[in-house]
C-alpha cells in the first residue's frame, strides 16, 4: 500500500463521515511546545532521556505549533496517520515516559512494537528522529490535557479503499470519544492583534475600526484574557499647531508631553465610543486591559517628519479609558534626526494592575537589553541602561508588552528578548505587538515565525 494513497483514501472517508468540517494539515493553538516549558513535569523525563538517547538537545523550539494531519475542530477531534519514519527508537522513548494520567486513543503497546521492529532512522538533520517524537508527543500529551481527542492510525492498519472503511473509522470515533475530555491547561491570557499590511493611521478608511471588529467576532463566547495588545503606532493622531516650532531641547520638549498626552487621549476615546455598539460589549466582557500604541508627527510643508512623539497607553474596558501612560524613551538613529520627544521619566515604564507588574515598551525601547547597543552606547545612553536595569530589579515586572511599528522578521528583537530570558527571570510573559510590514518592500521572514518567536508563555494571536 503507497502511504500517499492510503493518507487521500482516509481523507475522503474522513469527509464522508465529517463532512467539510475537516482541516488538512493545520496547526491548533494551545498544541504547541511552549507547554513543555510551563508544564515540566509532564515532559522531564521525556526530554532528559530523550536528550541522553544520542546526546541531541536542541530538538525542541520555545513555541513551535506542529501541524495534524486532520483536525474537525468541531467535535474536538485530530486524526494522526503515522508512517514507517515515526516508528523509531526516539518515538519509544516518549511514549515510555509519558505522563500516567495521559490516556492515548491509540494502543501503546502496538506502537512500541512497531517501534522496535522498524526502528526507523532519519539523520537529515542528525536529529530528526528526536524532533519528530518529540512533537508527537506534544501533540498527544496535549491534545488530552487542552481536551482533545486524538487519533493515531499507522500505515498498514488498515486498506482506507475498503469497502468498510467509513464502517471502520466510524467504530474507532465512536469508541474514543466514549471518554469525556476537559482542559486542564491554563487558557492564554495575552491576546495579541497582528496586522498583514500598512493601512491608514488616522482610521479615515476604519481600518483599525474593522480590526477590532475582526478581533471581537474571533473571540469565543466565554473566552476571556486579561490583556489585548496592539502594535506601535496603532493609531495616530494630528500633532497640536501651537506646538508646530520644533523644540530642540528635550528638557523644553517634555513640557509639551501633557498637551499632546490629551490629544492622544481624546483619539483613543474617540476610537473607542465609535466602535459599534455589539463590538464594544464583546471587547469589555472578554478583555480587561488593552495597550494602545498611538503616534504623532509634526511635518513641515513639504510632509516631512520634523518632530514626533509615540506614546504606550493602558486602556480599562470597564471603566472605559486610559489609566497609564508611557512613550518611547530610548530612540532610534533616525528618531534623533526628527527629534523625537524621549520619555525622560524611565518609571513610566512600570505600572501595577491586575495584581501584578507590567513593563509597557515603544518600538526601540527593547534595544535598551541589547548587549550590541550597550558596547557602542554613548555617556547618556550608558546612564539610561544602567538606570532602566535598575528599574527591572526594583519593580521585577512578570509581563513585558512591547509595541513596534513593523516587524517583518523576529531577528530584528531575538537578541533582546534572549536577553531579558537570561536577565531577568522574574519575566515570565513578554510579547511584541506585530505589523508584519516592510514598508513596501518584501518582507524578510514569514508571519508565523515572527509570531512564534516574540512570545514568551501563552499568548494567542489573532491576525488581521
Amino acid at each position: 500500500m503507497n502511504p500517499r494513497d492510503q493518507k487521500n483514501y482516509l481523507r475522503r472517508v474522513l469527509h464522508d463521515l465529517f463532512g467539510n468540517t475537516v482541516d488538512i494539515e493545520r496547526s491548533i493553538e494551545e498544541i504547541s511546545s511552549a507547554n513543555s516549558f510551563d508544564n515540566p513535569d509532564d515532559y522531564e523525563k521525556i526530554t532528559s532521556n530523550l536528550s541522553s538517547y544520542r546526546g541531541h538537545k536542541n530538538f525542541k523550539s520555545k513555541n513551535r505549533k506542529p501541524e495534524c494531519d486532520f483536525v474537525i475542530e468541531d467535535k474536538r477531534i485530530i486524526i494522526e496517520y503515522d508512517e514507517r519514519q515515526h516508528f523509531t527508537k526516539a518515538r519509544a522513548i516518549c511514549l515510555t515516559n509519558y505522563p500516567k494520567d495521559i490516556k492515548t486513543f491509540f494502543d501503546k503497546s502496538t506502537w512500541l512494537n512497531l517501534c522496535k521492529e522498524f526502528n526507523a532512522k532519519d539523520n537529515d538533520p542528525i536529529d530528526r528522529d528526536e524532533t519528530r517524537a518529540f512533537y508527537d508527543t506534544v501533540r498527544d500529551i496535549e491534545a488530552y490535557r487542552n481536551g482533545w481527542h486524538l487519533i493515531r492510525f499507522y500505515h498498514g492498519e488498515f486498506d482506507w479503499a475498503d469497502k468498510n472503511a467509513l464502517k471502520y473509522l466510524k467504530a474507532k470515533v465512536a469508541a474514543a470519544t466514549k471518554t469525556k475530555l476537559e482542559s486542564t491547561r491554563t487558557k492564554s491570557r495575552i491576546l495579541r492583534l497582528a496586522l498583514k499590511t500598512e493601512y491608514d493611521l488616522f482610521n479615515k478608511d476604519k481600518s483599525a475600526t474593522k480590526a477590532f471588529n475582526f478581533v471581537a467576532q474571533e473571540i469565543k463566547d466565554k473566552q476571556t484574557f486579561d490583556f489585548l495588545v496592539t502594535p506601535g503606532g496603532f493609531i495616530h493622531f494630528k500633532w497640536a499647531d501651537k506646538y508646530s516650532d520644533v523644540i530642540k531641547d528635550q528638557k523644553e520638549a517634555q513640557k509639551i508631553i501633557p498637551a499632546l498626552k490629551k490629544l492622544a487621549d481624546e483619539t483613543i476615546q474617540n476610537f473607542w465610543n465609535t466602535l459599534p455598539a455589539k463590538t464594544k460589549l464583546k471587547l469589555q466582557t472578554s478583555i480587561k486591559f488593552i495597550t494602545f500604541g498611538i503616534d504623532s508627527n509634526n511635518k513641515d510643508e513639504y510632509d516631512n517628519v520634523i518632530q514626533c512623539i509615540q506614546f504606550v497607553a493602558l486602556f480599562d474596558t470597564k471603566k472605559s479609558k486610559v489609566i497609564h501612560w508611557t512613550g518611547k524613551s530610548y530612540p532610534t538613529t533616525y528618531d534623533q534626526k526628527v527629534r523625537l520627544i524621549e520619555f525622560e521619566d524611565l518609571e513610566s515604564h512600570f505600572v501595577k494592575v491586575n495584581n501584578e507588574t507590567l513593563c509597557l515598551l515603544g518600538c526601540h525601547d527593547l534595544k535598551i537589553f541589547s548587549p550590541r547597543a550597550k558596547a557602542i552606547a554613548g555617556q547618556e545612553r550608558q546612564i539610561k541602561i544602567k538606570q532602566f536595569d535598575k528599574l527591572m530589579k526594583q519593580y521585577k515586572p512578570n509581563i513585558i508588552f512591547q509595541h513596534p511599528h513593523n516587524t517583518d522578521t523576529y531577528k530584528i528583537w531575538n537578541t533582546e528578548w534572549k536577553t531579558v530570558e537570561k536577565k531577568y527571570p522574574f519575566v515570565k510573559e513578554y510579547v511584541s505587538g506585530i505589523r508584519h510590514y516592510n514598508y513596501g518592500h518584501k518582507t524578510r521572514g514569514t508571519m508565523n515565525n515572527v509570531l512564534d518567536k516574540t512570545i514568551l508563555g501563552k499568548v494567542e494571536t489573532i491576525i488581521f
